[in-house]
């Protein structure tokens, strides 16, 4: 599975990557934004996600444990691989090709070819080659990306304590 979810960022990454090609000239400063962010994040969520299957195989995990002292729980099967933040709502999960980097009050959903904005019971489904789309929801982006940024922020800062105080 850490393979299957790491070739699925990568995936994501170069078709992301495709539509801002595809957009050329042509696409607004304020499309172009949006897309970059969302490829910010991809790349943000492999750091983080590589950083805790680290820390859950140095720990010899294997289908569910906890990571850094308790603080974070791990469930990876077949099928699943969820980090979670324990007593918290900070959830970044691998399930079905989607990842979901998701808190109570919004989050984002990123499948292989599009992103899926979530935020307090709205939901749309932005395909990485619709960048006009991208521009006309920016709105909405804009107030995800905050949120999703400071989770896989979280994670970063206590999985790289983590592995400081554990030396890997």
């Amino acid at each position: 599975m850490p393979q299957d979810l790491l070739g699925f960022l990568k995936l994501s990454l170069k078709n992301l990557e495709d539509g801002i090609e595809k957009a050329g000239s042509s696409a607004k400063v304020s499309e172009l934004s949006v897309i970059g962010s969302i490829k910010e994040v991809i790349s943000y969520s492999e750091k983080v996600i590589e950083k805790g299957l680290c820390l859950s195989s140095s720990r010899g995990i294997k289908g569910f444990g906890y990571i850094c002292d308790g603080r974070w729980s791990i469930v990876s099967t077949d099928n699943v691989t969820s980090i979670s933040k324990v007593g918290s709502d900070i959830a970044i999960s691998f399930k079905n090709g989607e990842l979901g980097i998701l808190r109570e009050e919004g989050g984002l959903v990123l499948g292989p070819s599009y992103v899926r904005i979530l935020l307090r019971g709205y939901s749309i489904e932005i395909p990485y080659n619709d960048y006009r789309e991208a521009g006309r929801q920016s709105h909405v982006i804009k107030k995800v990306l905050p949120i999703v940024i400071d989770t896989l922020r979280k994670a970063d800062e206590s999985f790289s304590k983590c592995i400081k105080l554990y030396r890997l």
